[in-house]
Formats: structure tokens, sequence, C-alpha cells
């Protein structure tokens, strides 16, 4: 049990760190980036919501996908050998 909780939280850590990166780069895909958009104070408000939006997508989206990494690893392992 110590093992699975130990590498939980190294995922989570690893989620938590990738997920800044990630928010950043939603708020490039939707097109905010201060190359395209001049920036007024008013939107610094909007801004601060997307990125957080962008962080928790970014999050959830590390967690899915360990979760289909390892549900695809489990699958593959082939069945032990009887004899």
């Amino acid at each position: 049990m110590k093992k699975f909780l130990a590498k939980e939280f190294i995922w989570f850590v690893v989620a938590f760190i990738l997920a800044f990166p990630l928010g950043l780069l939603f708020l490039w895909l939707i097109g905010f980036t201060s190359d395209t958009t001049v920036i007024t104070d008013e939107d610094t408000s909007m801004l601060t919501n997307l990125y957080i939006l962008g962080l928790i997508l970014g999050f959830i989206g590390v967690y899915i996908a360990r979760f289909v990494g390892a549900s695809i690893s489990l699958l593959t392992i082939p069945p032990p050998a009887e004899g």
C-alpha cells in the first residue's frame, strides 16, 4: 500500500508541474499571446480565469493519459504460462 501511495504522489506532483506549461499552451492555442493580442487591464481577469481553466484541464489530461497508459500496459501483459 505504501508503494501505491508513493507512486500516486509522484504522479500528482508530475501532473501538477506539467499543468503550468499546459495552461500556457492552452492560452496559446486559443490565441491569447502577447504577439497576437494587445492585453489590457480588463483582459487580465479573463486571462487569469482562462489560465486556471487550462491548468485544470492540463492536470486532468495528464491523469487521463496516465490511466490510459497504465490500462494499456496492464492489458498487453501476456498471461502466465500454465504447466
